[in-house]
């Protein structure tokens, strides 16, 4: 029982993070057969951390994506398809420019001139797939009058030693002054949300990741996923790591698979016991609140809610 309650204090992070060394970095090695049973003791009910995906940083791409600010329109629409939620756009204070890493490359954010705007490439969780490079508006060049991409590919070798996504991961969230100026609900402001499923080990370019993604910028922190056979259920939690991620506050979907024909069933049991766990919270509510008054009629009110 002391073991299990230290278990549960964790945070989602170090919990995350103790399971990707202990279990996942021997099980992606080969080497799961040497992990003793003891290994496991924090998850005999069949739960595994979220957000674990994070740790793999495959580095299979062969050519990724650079950000040129020259061109950029600042539409996010390469992280808006990107399958892996490799590509995020990040809004940045003056502040927080000076305390980045030297030779961040910025731009004045369009309709807010007192924030500063970047693209961060997390370069060893890139596929190449070319998502981002195809959607790309671009910019017409005033002399030329060809449209230039934002987005140009880049071999390993060329590539500066510049990789900023780990350093900048706090600023992936909406505040609240962006809000104003981006709503949530379109395609650029809804970039600018956390992303709660990325890295996962989908094939490059998968056309269902980005529709997964964005449900969860938008829902993700009171999601529950009851997820049927196939693709979703490879990508979604193949163990041992997990993309599906939480936020600070260690919010995020609550996932589970099983088998197709059972499905409906288990996610309506999910629904229910959600139901029902909500209204005995207010009916205890309710009650408290009816033992400290002495009108009558809030506690015929009260009595009629139990």
């Amino acid at each position: 029982m002391k073991d299990l309650l230290h278990h549960i204090s964790q945070t989602a992070e170090e919990h995350a993070i103790a399971f990707a060394k202990n279990i996942q970095a021997k099980v992606n090695a080969q080497e799961g057969n040497t992990l003793p049973v003891s290994a496991f003791k924090d998850y005999v009910d069949g739960s595994t951390p979220s957000g674990t995906a994070a740790y793999e940083k495959r580095g299979i791409a062969v050519d990724i994506p650079i950000w040129s600010q020259k061109q950029c329109i600042q539409c996010n629409r390469c992280a808006y398809v990107c399958p892996h939620a490799v590509i995020r756009p990040v809004a940045l204070t003056e502040e927080e420019v000076a305390q980045a890493p030297e030779g961040l490359k910025t731009l004045d954010m369009i309709g807010m001139p007192d924030m500063k705007f970047t693209m961060t490439v997390s370069a060893y969780d890139c596929t190449g797939c070319g998502s981002c490079v195809n959607v790309c508006p671009g910019k017409k060049n005033k002399e030329t009058g060809e449209v230039e991409k934002l987005l140009q590919w880049l071999t390993w070798k060329l590539m500066q030693e510049s990789r900023h996504s780990s350093t900048l991961v706090e600023r992936f969230r909406l505040n609240q002054k962006l809000l104003l100026n981006s709503k949530e609900t379109t395609v650029k402001g809804s970039q600018f949300k956390q992303p709660l499923l990325e890295f996962s080990g989908a094939c490059a370019g998968c056309g269902e990741t980005p529709y997964a993604k964005l449900i969860t910028q938008l829902f993700g922190d009171r999601m529950y996923i009851a997820n049927a056979t196939g693709c979703t259920s490879i990508w979604g939690n193949s163990s041992p790591s997990t993309p599906y991620t939480v936020t600070p506050e260690g919010k995020g979907p609550a996932w589970s698979n099983s088998c197709l024909k059972t499905t409906l069933s288990s996610d309506t049991v999910c629904c229910l016991h959600r139901i029902q766990s909500e209204r005995q919270t207010e009916s205890k509510k309710v009650e408290k609140i009816a033992e400290k008054t002495t009108d009558e009629a809030v506690k015929a009110a009260a009595a009629g809610v139990s």
